[in-house]
């Protein structure tokens, strides 16, 4: 854990800049923009805690922190498949008065999950990015593990929901987050993005959660 004393006062588009230069990040630029912006139009607010399942480099999870209120809390969770390229140094040097938690760690794992309930100390989570994996059954259980976690009201941010099957079973011989994204989003209040750029994009969603479960 580290708390940074900088001050930012950068735009989402100079941030961005930063992070494609400095960083890394995978993701499309057009589908995190619009995230942000949908967001902070639900919220209407600044939020308290973001979970990201998935961290690989570190760009995303320094793009999100935008919508922290400053002594927030960012809990980034991934196993280490490119771990040894996170920048964890740069990300804390970047954010003001953010509290910031890297686990190497699956998310599904018992400890893991006791591991957050700890950080939170009674908190909840304001935002969920689940960009893990990208399998069907993956995205199935972090969301029913982490949904139990979430404030009401609170947002679920779910990349990769535009890879379908056939592209998965070609690919890795595994059914997508974009089937199981079918089967989920008629069940919540939920927005979809998929930029034009398909070699950078394969969609981005948001489920939103305004009633207790």
């Amino acid at each position: 854990m580290n708390k940074s004393t900088e001050s930012s006062t950068l735009s989402d588009l100079q941030m961005w800049r930063y992070v494609v230069k400095n960083i890394g990040i995978s993701q499309d630029g057009d589908e995190i923009l619009w995230t942000l912006e949908e967001a902070r139009k639900f919220f209407g607010r600044k939020i308290g805690v973001i979970l990201e399942l998935g961290s690989a480099y570190g760009g995303s999870l320094l793009m999100f922190s935008q919508l922290l209120k400053k002594g927030g809390k960012i809990i980034s969770v991934d196993p280490g498949i490119r771990g040894k390229l996170l920048k964890q140094e740069l990300i804390r040097q970047k954010i003001p008065n953010i509290d910031l938690y890297f686990l190497k760690k699956k998310s599904e794992e018992f400890g893991t999950i006791r591991r957050i309930g700890r950080i939170l100390r009674g908190e909840r989570i304001d935002f969920l990015v689940v960009d893990s994996l990208h399998e069907y059954d993956q995205t199935r259980k972090e969301i029913e593990i982490y949904s139990s976690m979430m404030n009401c009201p609170s947002l679920i941010f779910v990349h990769d929901i535009s890879m379908r099957h056939e592209e998965r079973i070609k690919e890795f011989q595994k059914i997508s987050t974009g089937d199981f994204w079918e089967e989920i989003k008629y069940n919540y209040s939920y927005l979809e993005r998929c930029s034009k750029d398909r070699k950078h994009s394969f969609g981005a969603g948001l489920l939103f959660i305004q009633t207790e479960s």
